[in-house]
């Protein structure tokens, strides 16, 4: 034997004499030199005699050995790499086991264990022994005498891992019973427990998918528990226990959560160089399953993979599935890609075969990989083609086209053959990406395409977006070069072939399409961006004279008649080689069979070019050989007409604006019905008055609990999922007090018929029993009954029942209501009876609407809860069910309006429910990838990224505690349910408010209708005309006629004198939930114009713009020019009144021209939305404010119709009217104004000083608050802020205020006195009791301080209104100072700008005196809208502070926007500055949805608020000369 084997014999204890040891070893190496027993293939000499020695004790020694000697011998079998099936070869073996399984009562628990894990290793897959084994350990945990176990919770995770391992069935009883014993110790679990339990349930394949059964109840505890000590035990788990614990959870299909991950990879990035190659293997597939590309984590673990002894010992197969993953995350990275490209060459092509072969071929496609490689495969496909099931063929098919190698040959032959022999195996998925494959390569045989044409008719699907394309790709393409194949086709292929033309969504213009127009224009083409066929051309130059193709192809062949110019982005070429891919090709091939040579520019080098003239020197190289250019220089964009109205001087009479040119019939139709009552959890009603209506109520069995009216606070989440406004609405309602999981869906075939349905689920093992209550009801005198054909049965699963009624305007109806349950239980019950309809308009008054006190009526009448089952047929207005479930239960409603048509039966009509829900749901993810998802999702992660390791904040929170980046499934769900919400708070309001005509007397207007979204369902379901300019930009971007429909309902609510109210309700609906001390609107309070933000964004939009809103709108670009231009013509009327009468009642009494907010307190500003912000203590006539200021000089420069834009109305015009019509109207508009250019000039001008002269403090611009209570300490002047009164509510000598004197009582309030007790009230036992005392208003005090005229002190959100409105140039030294109060602190500094924030820009400086006391609503509080202005106006900003400040914003608040909706469940109102957590109003759906614009990467260009306009350089020239 080698001497190197001697060397590694076992050592001589030191109790034994080494002479006898010696002598004992000698007799072992003299065996195993003479072993004739049976050969076995060793890994190692060392191995060979540690299994020749143990076998040797078990033959010599077998019957006086003890039986844990037995087991230590099996334990030392089990470390060999031989396994169960070639051991038993060996008799002595094979008795060990039989031995083992005969006592395997008598083991220890260690024992037992010991036992298990060999049988693992060894790869046994003996039932009988595994179950053997299973019973001993219950009996030695779950059946033992004293009831405790007696395996530790480690061993019973060995266990579980030892049987996952070997792969055998066990019952579930036996992983209940060990699952339920290790829960009870899960507080000391370790890395190793929680990877074994996670990896032997996922052998046994244990997955929570039916909540009724305790077992799976019991899995998803397990895994809920096993998630919540990850996140806890992160920092004490080892890099590579957390990548095998993520690897299972990948596995389960368990997302850990965005913060979680993102902790959890950058601990394994900084220990990336520790894990093993099985481990960087599990991180790949792992990153891939979660869908989470972490730039940095992949740049070093790339780094790592190319280490040369890591590539050396990395088997091809390992490297495959690497590949794989990127490929499946879209990250393709170039250095990586060549090192395994290199040493895939070389590996042998026997280790690829199989799955490995399709994921090669898969992953070079989607990454887009040329060369020689592809030669290779080609050469293995023609051995592997009879193995390869139809995924295979068709994953293969697709990557050889998407990467165009020179392998046509490859799939023309016998690949296509097998195709065409295994066709009826295909799904119409596989079939399209087949077909497409083909397309791409060029090599699609007409017999493959007929056969795979009549299998994809023949399964008759017609799949989603990305299926379509294809298709529609493949057909377009054989239309194009083979049309002979489509001649005599049956008639079933006419849907698809109708479907040709049918190209993809356009894609959005982006900046660099301007750039490129200006570039064209500068060479004095005339082109621009078009469609040709199914694809945008970025830039289409008409050729004059037909010309040659110089190309590949023949000259005679193809004459082109244009240029087709594209941008290629980096995707489109191969990143090793840089040749263009498949798709690009084939675009180029079909282009120039439409006589359009395809000419491309490199994308990403041409705009890395220093300048807009080197690009115009690389687009000239480019075309200078195809057509003749003239270059010129770039010359300016022409200045706006300085013509503007007076409405002082005069104004128009207002014209309605609800007209059929404005609103046409079909817009009106689609608009009729909808989720208009966004107070309540879910109702849908008509936009008509005393519409039919549909809502919903649920409660518990016993009736204490019922929920009808949106509420805060009692349900764990109530949200939009997805709404598109019009036709089709998803909500998810989650009841965590009764258990229960409620989705509503609303949807609608046409403008006559629509569908709801209603689920309920379980939440989980507590949930209790849930009784629904659907109900109906018309708001008017009509009449609703049951049909006799109803399906009344009370032993079914299913009832239907048939409804007729009328509805006052839509007339006559049929619907249908189903209850379908899981299991039979309870009865259906129900009502209908006559409600007296809703006529006055008062808080006391009910009728239809009120179902839950109409409900609570008929409740009370029986000794149950339960509905009488009583009928006024003939009479009924209104009608409820009542059925109660345990699981799940589902309500399906359908209505019907045609008369021709008859309702269907209820299977039928679920049918259509369920088709037009997935339609409308897919057109809705769609429109929300065009408007609002943008390719935003790398630049946003990159952005926090950068934001959490202190490039740009500086210092981090607590524990990590904001640092969580949501996913990109979360951020796009997110976006989703935020626009959803707004949309979904859609609602359609009817009444005569209520006003104050004096002090003490009310009166009403007359009805009035208002369209319009609501701020928050549970708090404000009301108008409010501040927050709906903020909820039109959302309006204008998704829908730009609803937009103008809210506008327009908006605008028709004026007064004669033009005041608009601030916060409208209409209705006692409405009325009941608002306070009484609000109800009553007083007609000389006004709020902020920002209803002109989303107008003005419109009129402002430039013609990329334009033709993309007119997508969205289904017009063209003419006719959506003309609806915007007509609407601001119908609507300068009452823009020109509304102005003229905040000029009129908000004119401050200061000798300058400037503006306050009549109604201010010292506690309260509500007219200007900031309702505590600081101002003064003491209120003063000649106030001037800076924020009211700002929007007037906003109003006055951007008013209802520009003239520029009456300039494009001219142009854009010849379809409707005449040019020479159009001219004559402006002139004689300009003339019955009679306005001038210099008059109106002179006005802004004066705005501008006024501006500049009263608000100038010093450094920036600042409320003028008149005379205020200063203290003066030798020459310095400090201007008290502080109010003597407190804000919790205690006064007196024992609740000193801040300054030391006694607590006052805030005056201003409903709390003005205070009791010998030291509380504040307004009741007579706080105002006339012995001892109380009534604190009189600062301004009636007859001693009052020292005074002086100042300026306001407070730095915050009203001093950014000249920053973000545009007024402030951004270089301007005012707009630095407040750019520097923005600024994050810099690296290596804690110190940042007093706005500034890691969660958004505060309301209140962190440094004033007054930052976060009071009520502490606006005094530092983070709120959307203006985050959404100031990050807007920074971006326009073209300094590196502006810059620095605008990504930090950014990126924290939208952060803060997303992670609090993930923890909350909620869009917040405002968010506290210091946690990032949400405040107030949940939930709030109003402008906290500007997130979506945000969040897109395109979404500040050129914003509403303050986009440059003629008269910049007079604003500021006079404010400069005059500082």
């Amino acid at each position: 034997m080698a001497p190197s084997w001697r060397r590694v014999a076992c050592r001589a204890p030191s109790c034994v004499h080494h002479a006898v040891w010696r002598s004992e070893q000698q007799r072992i190496l003299t065996f195993v030199r003479t072993f004739s027993g049976v050969e076995l293939p060793f890994k190692s000499r060392e191995e060979e005699r540690m299994v020749k020695t143990t076998l040797h004790e078990l033959g010599a020694k077998r019957e006086d050995m003890k039986l844990s000697l037995k087991v230590y011998h099996f334990q030392e079998l089990s470390r060999s790499s031989i396994r169960d099936a070639i051991l038993e070869r060996d008799g002595r073996y094979v008795s060990l086991k039989k031995e083992l399984r005969e006592n395997v009562k008598q083991l220890s628990p260690a024992q037992l264990v010991a036992a298990m894990v060999s049988c693992g290793r060894l790869s046994i897959r003996e039932k009988q022994m595994w179950w053997d084994l299973a019973r001993a350990v219950e009996h030695h945990t779950v059946k033992t005498k004293s009831g405790m176990p007696g395996l530790q919770h480690s061993q019973i995770s060995l266990v579980l891992h030892a049987l996952g391992k070997a792969n055998v069935k066990i019952k579930e009883r036996f992983y209940y019973r060990m699952l339920k014993l290790l829960i009870q110790n899960a507080e000391i679990w370790t890395e190793f427990d929680m990877a074994w339990i996670l990896y032997g349930m996922r052998k046994r394949r244990l997955r929570p998918c039916n909540f009724e059964k305790k077992e799976h109840q019991l899995w998803a505890q397990v895994l809920r528990i096993v998630a919540a000590f990850f996140r806890q035990k992160l920092h004490f788990i080892s890099p590579k226990g957390i990548v095998c614990i993520l690897y299972e959870f990948a596995h389960h299909g368990i997302f850990p959560g965005g913060f979680t991950l993102f902790r959890a990879t950058r601990r394994i990035r900084r220990n990336l160089d520790t894990l093993n190659q099985r481990a960087l293997l599990w991180l790949a597939v792992l990153l891939a399953r979660f869908d989470w590309p972490e730039l940095r984590l992949l740049k070093k673990y790339s780094a790592e993979l190319r280490q040369a002894h890591r590539v050396a010992r990395m088997h091809p197969q390992n490297m495959v599935v690497i590949l794989h993953a990127y490929a499946r995350l879209g990250i393709r990275d170039v250095e990586l890609l060549k090192v395994f490209t290199f040493e895939l060459m070389k590996a042998n092509k026997e280790s690829l075969g199989g799955k490995y072969f399709t994921m090669l071929a898969y992953s070079l496609g989607k990454l887009g990989v040329r060369g020689p490689l592809w030669k290779e495969l080609s050469e293995g496909l023609s051995e592997k083609i009879d193995f390869l099931a139809p995924l295979d063929l068709a994953l293969i098919a697709h990557s050889f086209g998407k990467a165009k190698p020179d392998c046509e040959k490859a799939l023309a032959g016998a690949f296509s053959d097998a195709a065409l022999v295994s066709m009826a195996g295909f799904t119409p998925k596989l079939l399209a990406c087949l077909l497409d494959g083909f397309t791409l390569a060029g090599c699609l045989r007409e017999d493959v395409f007929f056969a795979a044409m009549e299998e994809y008719i023949r399964h008759g699907s017609i799949g989603g977006r990305q299926r379509q394309q294809m298709m529609s790709r493949v057909l377009f393409s054989v239309m194009l070069e083979r049309k002979h194949m489509l001649e005599g086709v049956s008639p079933a292929w006419e849907p698809l072939l109708s479907r040709i033309h049918h190209a993809p969504v356009d894609a959005p213009p982006r900046p660099y399409h301007r750039e490129l127009q200006t570039c064209a224009a500068a060479l004095s083409l005339k082109a621009r961006r078009r469609r040709k066929g199914p694809y945008m051309v970025d830039l289409y130059v008409p050729v004059e004279a037909h010309v040659p193709h110089e190309g590949t192809f023949p000259a005679n062949l193809f004459t082109v008649s244009a240029l087709a110019v594209h941008l290629l982005a980096e995707a489109e070429f191969c990143p090793l080689s840089g040749e263009l891919l498949g798709p690009t090709r084939l675009r180029r091939r079909h282009l120039l069979h439409m006589e359009c040579q395809h000419v491309g520019l490199r994308r990403k080098e041409w705009l890395s070019r220093p300048d807009t003239e080197a690009r115009i020197t690389d687009l000239e190289a480019l075309l200078v050989k195809h057509v003749p250019l003239r270059r010129r220089p770039i010359s300016m964009v022409e200045a706006f007409l300085d013509w503007l109205w007076t409405p002082e001087e005069f104004q128009l009479d207002p014209v309605p604006l609800m007209t059929p040119e404005l609103f046409p019939e079909e817009y009106q139709e689609e608009m009729t019905w909808g989720t208009y009552r966004p107070g309540i959890y879910f109702g849908v009603k008509g936009r008509h008055e005393k519409s039919f209506l549909f809502g919903l109520m649920w409660g518990s069995l016993d009736g204490k609990l019922l929920r009808h009216e949106c509420e805060s606070g009692q349900l764990r989440a109530f949200n939009w999922q997805e709404h598109d406004g019009r036709n089709y609405g998803f909500q998810r309602i989650e009841d965590e007090k009764l258990g229960h999981e409620l989705k509503t869906i609303f949807v609608k075939e046409d403008s006559k018929k629509w569908h709801v349905r209603i689920n309920t689920t379980t939440l989980g093992a507590s949930a209790k029993a849930i009784v629904l209550f659907p109900y109906l009801g018309i708001e008017a005198t009509s009449r609703l009954q049951v049909d006799e054909d109803s399906d009344w049965r009370q032993d079914s699963q299913s009832r239907s029942l048939k409804i007729s009624g009328v509805d006052p305007v839509a007339g006559p109806f049929d619907a249908r209501l189903t209850f379908r349950r899981a299991k039979e239980q309870g009865k259906l019950h129900h009502v209908s009876a006559y409600i007296q309809p809703d006529e006055a308009d008062a808080s006391q008054s009910t009728g239809v609407w009120d179902a839950k006190r109409n409900l609570q009526k008929f409740l009370s009448k029986t000794k149950r809860p339960r509905l009488p089952d009583s009928d006024e047929t003939g009479t009924a207005n209104w009608m409820a069910f009542q059925l109660a479930s345990n699981t799940s239960l589902q309500v399906d409603f359908h209505v019907d309006f045609r008369v021709s048509r008859r309702i269907l039966d209820a299977n039928a009509e679920s049918r259509l429910l369920e088709d037009a829900m997935k339609s409308k749901s897919e057109d809705f993810k769609t429109q929300m990838s065009e408007v609002f998802e943008r390719d935003r999702t790398q630049r946003f992660k990159s952005e926090f990224n950068e934001l959490n390791d202190g490039r740009t904040s500086g210092s981090k929170g607590k524990a990590d505690e904001a640092d969580e980046a949501p996913s990109e499934l979360e951020r796009r769900e997110a976006l989703h349910l935020a626009v959803a919400s707004l949309l979904g708070g859609l609602g359609v309001f009817r009444g005569r408010l209520l006003v104050k005509t004096s002090e003490t007397s009310l009166q009403r207007l007359p009805k009035k209708v208002l369209f319009t979204a609501v701020p928050s369902r549970s708090f404000f379901p009301r108008g409010f005309l501040w927050d709906e300019g903020f909820h039109g930009l959302i309006l204008c971007r998704w829908h730009p006629r609803i937009f103008f429909d809210v506008l327009a309902h908006w605008l028709e609510l004026q007064e004669p004198s033009g005041w608009i109210p601030r916060e409208v309700p209409l209705g006692s609906e409405q009325e009941i939930r608002v306070p009484q001390q609000f109800l009553p609107q007083d007609p000389d309070i006004a709020n902020p114009p920002s209803l002109l933000l989303p107008l003005v964004w419109l009129l402002d939009a430039d013609d990329e713009l334009v033709e993309s809103l007119a997508r969205q709108s289904k017009m063209s670009s003419t006719d959506f020019k003309h609806l915007v231009l007509s609407f601001s013509e119908k609507a300068f009327p009452r823009l020109t009144r509304w102005y003229a009468w905040l000029e009129r009642s908000q004119r401050s009494d200061h000798r300058a021209s400037c503006f306050r907010w009549k109604g201010r307190t010292a506690a309260h500003c509500l007219a200007s939305g900031l309702d505590d912000y600081p101002r003064g203590l003491y209120v003063n006539s000649d106030e001037c404010h800076l924020d009211l200021h700002s929007w007037m000089l906003f109003f006055a420069r951007k008013p209802g119709m520009t003239p520029q834009s009456s300039v494009n109305f001219v142009e854009a015009s010849p379809t409707r009217v005449s040019r020479t019509a159009a001219k004559l109207r402006l002139r004689l508009r300009c003339a019955m104004l009679n306005l001038t250019s210099q008059k109106w000039s002179t006005r802004v001008a004066k705005l501008n000083q006024t501006l500049f002269e009263v608000f100038f403090q010093g450094e920036i611009l600042a409320d003028f608050i008149g005379r205020q209570p200063v203290s003066k300490v030798g020459t310095k002047t400090t201007i008290l802020v502080t109010p003597p009164w407190r804000s919790d509510g205690r006064c007196g000598p024992q609740f000193p205020a801040e300054a030391g004197t006694p607590g006052e009582c805030d005056p201003y309030g409903g709390a003005a006195c205070c009791s010998p007790s030291g509380w504040c009230g307004g009741s007579a036992d706080f105002c006339d009791c012995p001892g109380c005392r009534r604190f009189q208003r600062l301004e009636e005090r007859a001693q009052r301080a020292k005074t002086a005229s100042v300026h306001s002190p407070h730095l915050g959100y009203v001093s950014l209104f000249p920053l973000v409105l545009g007024h402030l140039p951004c270089d301007h030294p005012m707009a630095q100072r407040l750019i520097a109060a923005l600024q994050p602190p810099s690296r290596g500094s804690h110190k940042a700008g007093e706005l500034w924030s890691r969660y958004g820009v505060l309301s209140l400086s962190s440094k004033d005196p007054l930052f976060r006391s009071g009520e502490d609503y606006w005094r530092g509080k983070i709120w959307a809208n203006l985050n959404y202005l100031t990050i807007s106006a920074l971006q326009r900003c073209e300094s590196e502070q502006a810059a620095t400040a605008f990504r930090s914003l950014k990126s924290g608040f939208v952060a803060t926007v997303l992670r609090t909706l993930k923890r909350q469940r909620f869009l917040m109102e405002n968010f506290d500055p210091k946690t990032g957590e949400g405040r107030g109003a949940a939930p709030f759906a109003g402008w906290t949805s500007l997130v979506a614009l945000l969040a897109e990467s395109h979404s500040v260009k050129r914003q509403e608020a303050a986009s440059e306009v003629t008269g910049s350089d007079e604003r500021s020239e006079e404010g400069r000369s005059d500082l």
